[in-house]
């Protein structure tokens, strides 16, 4: 099996961004991979 690594969620302080968050989570869950959130 191919190895995915981790979901990149990135994060810049709207709304929309923190909304992702929950769904970006529960795929890496799912997944079984782990969440890195990038900020700029």
């Amino acid at each position: 099996m191919r190895d995915r690594g981790p979901i990149l969620i990135p994060l810049d302080g709207s709304q929309l961004a923190e909304g992702a968050l929950a769904y970006g989570a529960a795929f890496a869950r799912a997944l079984g991979e782990r969440v890195v959130l990038i900020t700029a």
